[in-house]
């Protein structure tokens, strides 16, 4: 999974500190961008698959913190734009 910040004027967002599952996994770099990570995108039970989710939060000094869970799997590109913060 890629992870891309940007603002509301999608201009890349450097520094931003995102954290996955609980695991910090850095700072975005001055694309906005941190480096590929790779997730568990499924279990397989039985030959039933169970869809994980991953909770993924963003977080940057003077904007609102992003703080969701996400079902993505480990090729695709997640774009969060943050607010200012209020």
């Amino acid at each position: 999974m890629d992870v891309r910040v940007t603002d509301v004027s999608s201009n890349p967002l450097s520094g931003a500190q995102v954290v996955i599952d609980g695991v910090s996994v850095g700072s975005t770099n001055v694309d906005g961008i941190i480096p590929t990570q790779t997730l568990i995108e499924y279990t397989n039970n039985g030959g039933l698959r169970s869809y994980e989710s991953h909770h993924i939060q963003i977080s940057k000094s003077s904007y609102s913190t992003y703080d969701d869970d996400i079902y993505i799997g480990s090729s695709q590109t997640i774009n969060i734009q943050l607010s200012p913060s209020p």
